[in-house]
């Protein structure tokens, strides 16, 4: 926090991991079937709204590397090419609501 602590502005990082197999084969001609991890900076603010809670709003962007597999959408079994890409991405957006002890 950039004053008091729990309020005002702050900020954060954060690490992320995801495993997916995406397609939707009525619209697609084609599945992507992966995994991407990054890590990336936030900011925040942090309102209080009562003496034990606050509500605060982040946003946050990084880094993400994406690895993955092409396949066919009909039955998914074999693999048309292989990927992978960095890409720099919004990676958080966040609402929560917090309850100091």
């Amino acid at each position: 926090w950039a004053t008091e602590s729990y309020r005002g502005f702050f900020l954060g990082g954060h690490t992320l991991f995801a495993g997916y197999h995406f397609g939707i084969p009525k619209y697609m001609t084609k599945k992507y079937k992966g995994v991407a991890w990054g890590a990336g900076l936030d900011i925040g603010y942090s309102w209080p709204i009562s003496t034990q809670w606050n509500m605060e709003f982040q946003l946050g962007g990084g880094w993400v590397y994406a690895d993955y597999d092409i396949l066919e959408c009909r039955n998914c079994g074999e693999i048309q090419d292989s990927e992978s890409h960095h890409y720099f991405l919004p990676t958080k957006a966040a609402l929560s609501f917090v309850y100091l002890f």
